[in-house]
């Protein structure tokens, strides 16, 4: 796995997390900020959508293959 694909996605969830648990108005962390944050129902649309979007704008055949493209993006280097 590439050192920046690692880096890049702990950064990345430690800000969003951070930024939903961070009160403007008193300047403090709270970790119950975020569950205002979870709806199982806005999930549901955005990943969802998120893959019919994708079925609809590729064929089949590559369509099946992003998920694996994703999955290889996570190990290591073969070269």
């Amino acid at each position: 796995m590439e050192q920046g694909t690692l880096i890049g996605t702990i950064l990345a969830w430690f800000f969003l997390l951070f930024a939903m648990m961070f009160d403007m108005n008193t300047f403090t962390v709270n970790a119950g900020n975020a569950m205002y944050f979870w709806d199982t129902g806005s999930l549901m649309i955005v990943f969802g959508g998120t893959i019919a979007s994708t079925f609809i704008s590729h064929p089949m055949g590559l369509a099946k293959g992003m998920f694996g493209f994703i999955g290889r993006s996570w190990k290591p280097n073969s070269h």
